[in-house]
This record gives C-alpha cells, sequence and structure tokens, in this order.
C-alpha cells in the first residue's frame, strides 16, 4: 500500500500548484490533485502541477463537482457540456499520471437520499433553451426572461439565435444556470477570477439579449439549510458585480431565495442599506417557501424592485400554474402598484406544471386579467 495526500488538504490556503509543491515536501507516496477551478482544468495547467509535485506520483483526479448532475437527462447541450468539461479532466489526469478519475455521482442538492434511477442515463427530457424562445414568440406575452441553461449557452453568438427565436418578444431579464455563485469572493484567487470571467460571459451575452437585469442567486449551501447572513462577503461579492453591469447599463437583481443569503425581508432592508447599487428579483415562491408573505418583501425592496417571479400553490405548497392555486395575485399588484412597479412580471412554472398548452393558455389570460385590475 502507498501513504498519499490530496492537494485540498490546503484547500483555501494554496492554489493547487502550491499545494503540490508542499506536498512535494512530505514524506508521502502519492497525492490526489482536487482540481479546484474550471482554468485549472487543462493540460498545461496539469504540467505545472505534476512538475511541483516532484518525485510524487499523482494516482488520481479529484475535480470540482457541479457538472455530474448534467451527464444524463438534461437538455442535449448541457450533458455535452458536461462531456467535453469531464473529457477535459481526463486530459488533464493524463498529463498527471493519473489512474483513478474520482467521481461523485448525481446527487440532490439536499443531500437527501436519491432513489436509483437508470433510465435517467440515457433520457433527456426538456427542449433547447432556443427552441423554448421560439415556443415563447408564438404566445401572447410582452416579454421573457432567458435561461441559459448550459456554459456553451453563454456567448454571444447563442444569444444572437435566441435574440432572433424570440422575435418581438423583448428579452428583459438573463437567469443563468447556477453554480459559480459560491465563488465570487472568499475562496482562492483563481476560483474568484474563474467566476467573474464567467459572469463577465454572461452579461456579454445578456447584452446581446437586449436584457437590463441579471438574476443572481447568490451565496448558498448545497444542503439548502438555512445559512448565517454574512453582509460583508455579499458586499464583497457583489459590490463588483454591480459596477460591472452598470458600466454595461444593466443591473444586478438579487433574487429572494430561501435556500440562500437573501431569504427573508429583514436581509433585504440590510442590504438596500449596504449596496446601494444593488437591485431585487422577487420571487413569490421562495417567499413562500421562507414562511413569510410575498407582499413584505415588495415592501422591503421598495423602488429597488426590478423584476418579478410569480408562480402559484396549493394549499400543500404544491406548486402550480397562476390561477390553479391559492394565491392572491390582487393583493400582489395592488401592493406592486403601492411601490410604483411597473416592470417585469415573469410567470416562471416548471415545465412539470404546463399540463397542456391550453392550461398554459389559461395561466396567461388569468395573469393579463389581474394585471389590468
Amino acid at each position: 500500500m502507498q501513504l498519499g495526500l490530496s492537494t485540498a488538504a490546503f484547500y483555501s490556503r494554496w492554489e493547487t500548484e502550491e499545494a503540490a509543491a508542499e506536498i512535494a515536501k512530505l514524506p508521502l507516496d502519492c497525492a490526489e490533485v482536487f482540481l479546484q477551478s474550471d482554468s485549472e482544468v487543462t493540460v498545461e495547467f496539469a504540467e505545472t502541477v505534476k512538475n511541483n509535485l516532484g518525485h510524487i506520483a499523482c494516482t488520481s483526479v479529484h475535480p470540482l463537482g457541479g457538472y455530474e448532475n448534467y451527464m444524463a437527462g438534461r437538455p442535449a447541450r448541457q450533458i455535452r457540456d458536461a462531456f467535453d468539461h469531464y473529457r477535459r479532466i481526463l486530459d488533464a489526469a493524463g498529463v498527471l499520471g493519473a489512474k483513478t478519475f474520482v467521481y461523485h455521482g448525481r446527487n440532490t442538492p439536499q443531500l437527501s437520499p436519491l432513489p436509483w434511477n437508470l433510465k435517467w442515463n440515457i433520457e433527456a427530457i426538456t427542449p433547447m433553451c432556443e427552441e423554448a424562445a421560439a415556443e415563447i414568440a408564438k404566445l401572447p406575452l410582452d416579454c421573457a426572461e432567458v435561461f441559459l441553461q448550459s456554459d456553451s449557452e453563454v456567448t454571444v453568438e447563442f444569444a444572437e439565435t435566441v435574440k432572433n427565436n424570440l422575435g418581438h418578444i423583448a428579452c428583459t431579464s438573463v437567469h443563468p444556470l447556477g453554480g459559480y455563485e459560491n465563488y465570487m469572493a472568499g475562496r482562492p484567487a483563481r476560483q474568484i477570477r474563474d467566476a467573474f470571467d464567467h459572469y463577465r460571459r454572461i452579461l456579454d451575452a445578456a447584452g446581446v439579449l437586449g436584457a437590463k437585469t441579471f438574476v443572481y442567486h447568490g451565496r448558498n449551501t448545497p444542503q439548502l439549510s438555512p445559512l448565517p447572513w454574512n453582509l460583508k462577503w455579499n458586499i464583497e461579492a457583489i459590490t463588483p458585480m454591480c459596477e460591472e453591469a452598470r458600466s454595461r447599463g444593466m443591473a444586478v437583481g438579487w433574487e429572494n431565495v430561501c435556500w440562500c443569503q437573501l431569504t427573508v425581508p429583514e436581509r433585504v432592508l440590510e442590504a438596500k442599506t449596504a449596496l446601494p447599487q444593488v437591485r431585487f428579483t422577487l420571487d413569490i415562491k421562495q417567499a413562500m417557501r421562507a414562511g413569510r408573505n410575498p407582499i413584505d418583501y415588495v415592501h422591503a425592496m421598495g423602488d429597488r424592485l426590478c423584476n418579478v417571479h410569480v408562480c402559484d400553490w396549493q394549499e400543500d405548497g404544491r406548486l402550480c400554474l397562476p390561477g390553479e392555486g391559492i394565491f392572491d395575485f390582487g393583493a400582489l399588484m395592488r401592493a406592486l402598484r403601492t411601490v410604483g412597479y411597473d416592470g417585469p412580471v415573469i410567470m416562471e412554472p416548471y415545465l412539470a406544471l404546463i399540463k397542456s398548452d391550453e392550461a398554459l393558455m389559461r395561466s396567461i389570460a388569468f395573469m393579463r386579467d389581474i394585471m389590468k385590475e
């Protein structure tokens, strides 16, 4: 047997190549290399780490997670991107001389038991983003929020395709696939740089789409459990984000999400004072899941509100299309008018909630009527 150490032992203390150099000084036989950021997944970086390890053999590579849930059962582009990322990891592992790729596998954000599902490995269940845009263009709507659901969609070329497919429908906001948010501050410098580079690419695409709001979830915990409010971390991360967005004529619309940082109206009020540039996205279902009244968030966000997400729910909290549940949308509209809000109201039903085209059209008509009251 051989005794080794993972470079993750020095995570957040040193960058990976620095950790490798430290491991080379220790009385060890082998090492596992933890690739902790996307820009480390290159053969060039692997050569640097291999040189720094010296006589210590790299026996395995353990990449930063996040891609595993996109290896199957997702839109085809997400699957392709995940496998492209996987292949780049293997390229780097080959240079390092590693014989083992450490794989966590499919997981649930709650870290709760996940049913075994072989079918997951062969199915793709949702339409591509550009196809969704083409469908939205057929509906009686005024605007749309574009959810960029894979890394290869975060390009100006792809944004042009989506914009063309939306036709006369204005894109008012962009909501990217999450994962990068936890790396915007308080991390190794390379992770922060990579996260901001990704953020800037999102803004490039948003600019092409004509969006004025970047929807931001913020820092979160994988368990989706309460995360202590850390105003200092949020200021450090969000201030440069707001400055970058403002330089492009956009705003960061920090969304209330029950499993992230902006959970309750009291935190909204603190954020308003500490971050004068930030704007807010109200998500009424997330308010419900936090055990709070969505109207309280409207008043807390006030004139800094720039985007609204709506859904509906039953007595038991099960989500449904607007108009099919118990939420008082009339009260919401009155509250929005009270704070002078006249911006986008984005219907955000998950695909499983749309039982038929007719049901979706009824829900759109319901929202039209409510907004006229």
